[in-house]
């Protein structure tokens, strides 16, 4: 199944295939189409890698499409947000709050109960007239740090005017000893990466397992990338070898063959109190089909390791329903890659991609997008003609597309990958490697800043291109501003404090002293893809 926005293909759903040489078998999946696409089409069709290999023939029948509802009810919670628990050092005194949407022509009544794990009844609060459409947020009074030591469950439930339950979510909360050690990695309620008790802003680059070696690591190690996520199993002498130059690894368990579980928890119990550790990785563009063992294996990374978190992967079809993953990990991200790929669509993908990414989870999970640095013909040729549209990425489309991830909520980044790099077919390695290197390493001077408190941006008119994330620390403001390449021109921005001075930074260029206006007013100018950064002086009114 595919779909068509502005007449080029913009995403599809590709079920699990089929695994018989010999019967019928049932192949299908469920799948959300975003809401602004042109068109959607059904095509059934052998994978050409497959088509290229393998003689034969294939049989297709009952070919059909059905149309699901919606849910009445979806909810997610928003704290306690990493995997339910409070404990002061990880949930702070954030009070327990969830957040649902109604999907139905109706005003229902919505119940919101905590309950213990014998179902005893702690608080109840009742919304009787919730918004049809939009986010209702429900806050309980209970103090999640008065709890006693104990599982919880938080039931949301929708009930007709008849007093009939027609939908409901259940969310899970654990109260442990604040006494207990803090996580050695974990995500805190602002969705910030805390890692040995400071938080960390993952830039990271995916690898083959056995390109990890000495030399490729004293690459990473002169680049500040602080991250790698090797497709496959890594050996102890591996990860010692990360360790050594300061590179964290993000352990591949998605990448599994028969008997997953068995593997799943073998590699946890491994590596679990390896140094190099950062994150597991547990689903590579897996759709609705294999939500189950997302979730099976999930659970055995939360029962075996409570010092690291999970990150999820995915794509095309799945980036319009991120929602239905929100159980199974603890970060996740998708992986547009636009440019090049025989089809006229540029760097704006990735702006569309994190923004429906980060709203399918209500900004409930870290999001680390996939960014593209490789040629799509990488993969293609000889199948595919080298028709001059396949190429690998500039700088500034590189450069626009990380900063419009950012922008979007993302904290965090990972390049792919390290490999294909390598084998891009236009581009010498050390040409694309010395872009990425750029501006990874504008990224990292900034990593801590985006990982402060986010500030509210100034009023401005924003043309439909432009993209804005703000911090403060102190006296000095940062709006990091990206323009995601669908046009250009002029931008005022007004602000509620008095400005002292401007200070427009561009990565290689000479700084830029911007005048201000009326006290808290200044312009500037903007080309397609260009990503400023303004460094702001200020006094409160």
């Amino acid at each position: 199944v595919q779909w068509t926005l502005g007449g080029a293909w913009n995403g599809g759903s590709y079920p699990r295939g089929g695994t018989s040489d010999t019967d019928w078998e049932t192949i299908g999946q469920e799948f959300v189409v975003p809401p602004d696409v042109d068109s959607t089409g059904v095509y059934v069709s052998l994978y050409n890698g497959f088509m290229q290999r393998t003689p034969g023939y294939s049989y297709f029948a009952d070919v059909e499409l059905k149309e699901a509802v919606l849910p009445v009810l979806e909810s997610v919670i928003i704290s306690p947000s990493y995997r339910g628990l409070v404990k002061e050092d990880v949930s702070g005194s954030t009070p327990i709050q969830v957040r649902f949407w109604l999907h139905a022509d109706l005003t229902p009544k919505v119940e919101v109960l905590l309950v213990n794990k014998v179902h005893h009844e702690i608080e109840k609060v009742i919304v009787e007239t919730p918004k049809a459409n939009g986010a209702n947020d429900v806050t309980l009074k209970t103090d999640p740090l008065s709890l006693p030591k104990d599982s919880y469950e938080l039931h949301v439930r929708c009930y007709n005017s008849d007093g009939v339950e027609i939908g409901s979510r259940t969310h899970n909360i654990t109260r442990i000893e604040d006494v207990l050690p803090t996580p050695t990695v974990f995500i805190d309620n602002n969705q910030r990466m805390i890692r040995r008790g400071k938080p960390f802003f993952p830039i990271g680059i995916y690898f083959q397992s056995n390109q990890v070696n000495t030399t490729t690591m004293d690459i990473m190690r002169n680049s500040s990338f602080n991250s790698i996520m090797p497709y496959g199993s890594l050996t102890s002498e591996q990860m010692d070898l990360a360790l050594s130059r300061n590179i964290s690894v993000i352990y591949d368990l998605a990448n599994y063959g028969n008997g997953s579980d068995t593997f799943v928890k073998d590699q946890v119990l491994a590596f679990k109190d390896h140094e190099a550790l950062l994150a597991y990785y547990m689903a590579d563009e897996m759709g609705l089909d294999w939500r189950a063992d997302q979730l099976e294996h999930y659970n055995i990374v939360k029962s075996l390791d409570s010092n690291h978190p999970t990150w999820s992967v995915y794509t095309a079809g799945e980036v319009a329903d991120t929602y239905d993953y929100v159980d199974v990990t603890d970060s996740l991200g998708t992986d547009p890659y636009p440019i090049g790929d025989g089809k006229e669509i540029n760097a704006s993908q990735v702006r569309r991609w994190s923004e429906m990414t980060y709203k399918g989870v209500a900004g409930t999970k870290p999001m680390y997008m996939v960014i593209q640095a490789w040629n799509h013909n990488n993969t293609r040729l000889p199948i595919w003609p080298n028709n001059g549209l396949f190429r690998s990425p500039t700088y500034s489309e590189m450069r626009s597309m990380c900063w419009q991830a950012i922008c979007a909520g993302g904290n965090g980044i990972v390049f792919y990958s390290f490999f294909e790099v390598e084998r891009n077919v236009d581009l010498p390695f050390s040409v694309q490697w010395g872009r990425m290197k750029n501006i990874v390493e504008e990224i990292s001077d900034y990593g801590q800043v985006l990982l402060m408190e986010h500030s509210d941006p100034p009023a401005v008119k924003a043309p439909s291109w432009l993209m804005i994330r703000c911090h403060t620390d102190g006296n000095k403001y940062f709006m990091f501003v990206v323009n995601d390449g669908n046009g250009d021109g002029e931008v005022e921005y007004d602000f509620e404090f008095i400005i002292e001075a401007v200070v427009a930074k561009e990565f290689g260029k000479q700084d830029r002293n911007i005048k201000v206006y009326d006290e808290s007013k200044f312009v500037d100018s903007y080309a397609a893809l260009d990503v400023v950064v303004y460094e702001i002086s200020i006094k409160r009114k």
